[in-house]
């Protein structure tokens, strides 16, 4: 063919196929069409102006929305204000959200999802460096802040980890750091771009838990609209999403100037230094280097949803279809696609017979080079990480190592490849393997903790996260990481806490010992002194008549605590079995009992009927005693004292709540009055051992409970919470001390 006729046809394939040009071009990469005017949008921030919206603030000051033809007002957000809500409601075009927008789509919300800006979530489990705080585990029995509906990334990470939200004590959520700071909490839910760098203005150092370190990988930062937005004018949802990942794309490029542009528009709360701050941690949070600013991968969406459905936010199941914009611009893509490709057909059908081999071979090259680029960036991640990664066959055998194995293990590359994993595990047999690897099919992925063998055969502890993936034949990724310190520690801890239990238990049997043999000569003091009071008579008076009471006075005192002090001992050392009791007929014990004192009072007690619970009856009535007790004794002088008594069930507890209308608590000492001999009062003003609420708290926990005060909702008075499990499967037996001491 000559050379002006290859001209020829060339010219006339490109003009046949020039209205279907665009249908080559991927939805996210077309120019926006010519706009008559600029359409007015809103959009709403989920927060209060910051940092965290700089890619919305570059794209409008630096003109990409104007290019695309779009007038945009960004709305400030705060606590009253749910992006979601003001989008579905049309008082917004856009919104900001959090991944609970997955919550609200399942929940039957039109709402879609059309890019995230942090590829890992910024919410941190934060506390004190000097706590002792730094994993999860650590937060057991501590007394942390946080919020159910708005930190489910929080609760997945301590449910993986073996704790529930009745593992620790949990206190509401407050936007400042002073409790934290003060020692008042240990633990709080927080942002990492945030507050890390408040607490080390103030010279704390901050303790962080990261959730994805522990395997919940959520993303933040969603930017959403509506079903009916994007139904309704797809190409207006198109344009304001490539502006606004440009002003991201433009902020990370330029973070200096955009800190500038927030001072100068928009908050002067946070210094420039803080902003800085943000910036460059919200940089690794949206992680541009490694993954396309917006990139949402569906299966990613998938793994947070089954994360809700544990933690019994959702149904389990559930749909993605419709919620990320992906689905849309495909489904949108191929109708336009259908008739541009016919129109072609038309035109040029005989031309694409001749060159389509060659646009065939050019997109196959295309597409070889992108996987090999692809692989070689995967291929690098794994090679310069600093943990171990396996890649095995069906048959359990590696396939793939990278350096930081085989520099563990001690073994050569090639000893490695083709040997089977359970000559390096030192837990499972050949049969094991077999079985767990049909198990990892199954499930799809498993974290475990094993031990491996060096090829010197020394032992070393790892922690493996694996995942099957359907591939060439079916492959095992296995991220092996070395945990050897950390058992060390772990077992360090684990012996101390056993010398500690240790130490404890004998410590209470010496008490329990030392308060039973002192009574009696307690006891012999009390007796003899007021024999000799009463022999003397009138013969002994002033000061030796004065000082004869103040023995006499001096040695009910000591009888009361020595007796108040064997029943704090007793408590833990009970053996009685527990049984079926109705706190209605307790507190009519108690009623009766203390009945003198409640008349000589003129106290009113009003008590809704009680539940049945697990316990032991004697110690539940010395509980209910001296609460009664104290209503009665820390009473107001100008008002008769009045006792309020309720039960409530929540979820499987029992939550009772006696009221008075006494002289009330400073909450500051809240905690400290459950301490034995803590007293906040002088003696002459309240008499007492300073030993009642420790007996209370102890009873309670011996009963699986909790015992804490409260100031009274109105100031008059105070209210003490008892907190009781449904029902005890289970129940210790531990040795009395009675027994122990022979």
């Amino acid at each position: 063919m000559a050379a002006s006729n290859k001209r020829a046809i060339l010219l006339v394939f490109l003009l046949a196929l020039w209205p279907a040009a665009p249908a080559w071009t991927a939805p996210s990469e077309r120019a926006a069409p010519p706009q008559p005017h600029h359409e007015r949008v809103v959009l709403q921030l989920k927060w209060y102006h910051g940092f965290q919206f700089a890619g919305y603030y570059a794209a409008l000051h630096k003109g990409f929305y104007e290019e695309e033809g779009l007038s945009v007002t960004l709305r400030e957000g705060g606590a009253s204000y749910y992006s979601v809500e003001e989008v579905m409601a049309g008082r917004a075009t856009f919104g900001v959200s959090s991944p609970n927008v997955l919550l609200d789509r399942l929940a039957g919300k039109k709402v879609v999802a059309l890019a995230s800006v942090f590829q890992h979530s910024p919410t941190i489990a934060l506390a004190r460096k000097d706590s002792g705080i730094a994993t999860p585990s650590d937060l057991a029995g501590r007394k942390v802040m946080i919020a159910r509906d708005s930190s489910p990334e929080i609760l997945a990470m301590l449910r993986n980890e073996g704790l529930s939200m009745a593992s620790f004590q949990s206190v509401p959520i407050s936007a400042a750091l002073d409790e934290l700071i003060d020692g008042k909490v240990d633990a709080r839910t927080a942002y990492l771009t945030n507050e890390p760098y408040l607490m080390e203005r103030l010279g704390v150092a901050p303790a962080i838990i990261r959730p994805s370190t522990y395997g919940i990988d959520f993303y933040g930062d969603i930017l959403v609209t509506s079903e009916a937005e994007v139904k309704g004018d797809l190409d207006r949802v198109r344009a304001f999403l490539r502006a606004s990942l440009r002003g991201w794309h433009y902020t990370l490029q330029n973070p200096q100037e955009i800190v500038d542009l927030v001072l100068a528009h928009y908050s002067q709360v946070r210094t420039r230094d803080h902003l800085l701050y943000e910036a460059k941690a919200m940089a690794g949070l949206i992680n541009a280097d490694l993954v396309e600013i917006g990139h949402m991968n569906p299966y990613r969406w998938r793994h947070i949803a089954e994360t809700f459905v544990g933690l019994g936010m959702t149904a389990p199941d559930f749909s993605l279809e419709g919620f990320l914009f992906k689905d849309w611009l495909e489904n949108d893509w191929a109708a336009r696609q259908n008739v541009r490709i016919i129109r072609a057909l038309l035109l040029a059908l005989a031309l694409v017979i001749v060159f389509g081999l060659a646009i065939h071979v050019r997109s196959r090259i295309r597409e070889q080079r992108a996987i090999r680029q692809s692989a070689e960036l995967y291929r690098a991640v794994i090679e310069t990480s600093a943990d171990g990664f396996w890649m095995l066959d069906l048959d359990g055998r590696i396939v793939g190592v990278n350096d930081a194995y085989v520099r563990r293990s001690g073994y050569s590359r090639q000893e490695l490849l083709g040997k089977p994993v359970y000559e390096l595990n030192t837990i499972e047999s050949p049969a094991d393997t077999a079985a767990h690897i049909q198990a990892i099919r199954a499930k799809g992925s498993e974290h475990f903790e094993t031990q491996h063998r060096t090829k010197s055969g020394a032992l070393w502890d790892v922690e493996s996260r694996v995942s099957y993936a359907d591939v060439m034949g079916g492959r095992i990724f296995c991220f092996l990481r070395d945990i050897t310190d950390r058992k060390a520690v772990e077992k360090q801890l684990h012996a101390s806490l056993e010398r500690l239990a240790t130490s404890n238990t004998e410590l209470e049997r010496f008490a329990y010992v030392a308060s039973h043999d002192l009574r009696e000569p307690v006891r012999t003091l009390v007796s003899y002194s007021q024999l000799l009071g009463r022999r003397l008579g009138a013969e002994v008076q002033g000061e030796v008549r004065e000082f004869l009471d103040f023995i006499v006075a001096a040695a009910k005192r000591m009888d009361s605590l020595v007796s108040d002090l064997l029943t704090y001992a007793r408590v833990s050392n009970d053996d009685q079995p527990f049984e079926p009791i109705d706190l209605n007929e307790v507190l009519d014990e108690v009623r009766q009992d203390l009945g003198p004192a409640i008349e000589q009072a003129y106290a009113a007690i009003a008590a809704q009927p009680l539940p049945r619970v697990m316990g032991v009856k004697i110690q539940l009535y010395q509980l209910f005693q001296n609460l009664v007790g104290n209503a009665l004794k820390f009473r107001r002088k100008d008002q008769f004292p009045r006792l309020e008594i309720a039960a409530f069930h929540e979820a499987d507890r029992w939550h009772l709540t006696f009221r008075d209308n006494g002289i009330g608590i400073d909450p500051q000492y809240a905690e400290q009055i459950f301490v034995i001999f803590k007293r906040l009062h002088a003696s002459q003003a309240y008499p007492g051992t300073g030993v009642g609420l420790a007996i209370c708290r102890r009873i309670m926990e011996r009963h699986h409970g909790r015992i804490w005060a409260t100031p009274a909702p109105d100031g008059a008075g105070a209210v003490f919470h008892l907190d009781f499990p449904d029902r005890v499967e289970i129940e210790s037996r531990p040795v009395s001390a009675e027994s122990a001491a022979g």
